[in-house]
């Protein structure tokens, strides 16, 4: 069993704090907050996530999910950490606006890109946060990556398996629903 502590928090939700794995700096940890198990959101994650990795579908913009794991903390979903290509942590795209990093326009286009990969591989953005972009940095090159809000809102309900076996609602989804991410973003 790990042990998570706060030193680890990277991170917390309305229903779920993240950490930094004890021994592996290159993964993170989904907990559920004691008594917030509300919406199943690391079943929804694992679930749709290894759908995913299935339909072979390239984890270049959304985080790898590995497996599930025993914490002090309950049962934990193991999650790729979004590093930058020297091994640091990734900023959000709101920090790097903020620190002049990136400028609004590109901030702007990389959406788009991040986008076009969302609906060339019909994936479902539940959730619209602009906290949930991470900017990876590989060799000088931003690369978006989005960390939450992949699936669907709720597991016991039809939605995530009409997203699953008809994508185009998936599609539908995401296209109506990134146009309100860039323009949130555009606001900050």
């Amino acid at each position: 069993m790990l042990i998570l502590d706060d030193k680890l928090l990277l991170g917390q939700g309305n229903e779920r704090e993240c950490y930094v794995h004890p021994d592996d700096q290159a993964l993170c940890i989904k907990v559920y907050k004691p008594d917030m198990i509300v919406r199943s959101q690391n079943s929804i994650e694992y679930f749709y996530l290894k759908y995913l990795e299935l339909k072979k579908v390239p984890f270049t913009h959304i985080p790898k999910c590995y497996r599930w794991i025993d914490t002090n903390k309950g049962k934990g979903l193991l999650i790729e950490r979004i590093l930058d290509g020297d091994g640091t942590p990734s900023l959000s795209m709101i920090e790097a606006i903020q620190k002049e990093l990136v400028t609004k326009e590109v901030a702007k286009q990389l959406l788009v890109q991040l986008g076009d990969y969302l609906i060339k591989h019909r994936i479902c953005i539940s959730d619209i946060n602009v906290d949930q972009v991470l900017l990876k940095n590989v060799n000088n090159q931003w690369v978006p990556m989005i960390i939450d809000g992949i699936g669907s809102r709720y597991f016991y309900t039809p939605k995530l398996p009409l997203i699953m076996l008809f994508p185009s609602f998936a599609l539908r989804k995401t296209k109506t629903n990134w146009p309100l991410l860039i323009e949130k973003m555009m606001n900050v």
